[in-house]
């Protein structure tokens, strides 16, 4: 009994491939204004809502590389819609004796003083059922995600040239 069981099981794991099926390598740059966005997070969800979402986060040059299971994989074959958000983490307060408020106070202050001020992204980019960009995997070359900080909503397509575009280079 034990023997047709593992049979079993190890049958069904090859026809199902274990449900990663093939991905692509997928790489590319997102722009506000023409100028790099760091620190954001690129998500591809897929437009049937079948499939697996795939993403990653730029760097200081606004470059990712996508991750469906594992770490640079990429994403699987298919038509996405991009969702680009990003968020500016707060650094923990410094060590203080409890109840001295006005060390912690002054710390917040000079970050705040001393933060760079990055423009934030268009909401728009952020909500799935409204962002105007759209890739389709695999993608020839690189993935240049061009955001507009005036954006309006609206629709473009790969290698599109309107407002919140996304094109191949």
């Amino acid at each position: 009994m034990h023997r047709r069981g593992y049979w079993f099981i190890l049958f069904i794991a090859a026809i199902s491939g274990c449900g990663s099926g093939n991905t692509y390598s997928v790489r590319g740059r997102v722009l506000l204004d023409d100028a790099p966005v760091a620190g954001a997070t690129v998500t591809f969800m897929p437009v049937n809502g079948k499939g697996r979402p795939a993403d990653g986060f730029t760097n200081a040059e606004g470059v990712f590389r996508l991750k469906t299971l594992k770490e640079g994989d990429g994403a699987l074959k298919g038509d996405y819609i991009v969702v680009v958000s990003r968020t500016d983490a707060v650094p923990e307060p410094p060590q203080a004796e409890p109840g001295d408020t006005k060390s912690v106070n002054a710390h917040y202050k000079a970050l705040k003083a001393k933060r760079p001020k990055s423009p934030p992204l268009p909401p728009i980019y952020a909500d799935g059922a409204k962002s105007p960009l759209r890739v389709t995997v695999p993608a020839d070359g690189e993935v240049v995600l061009r955001l507009e900080a005036q954006a309006n909503p609206g629709t473009a397509k790969q290698g599109a040239t309107k407002r919140g575009s996304a094109e191949k280079k």
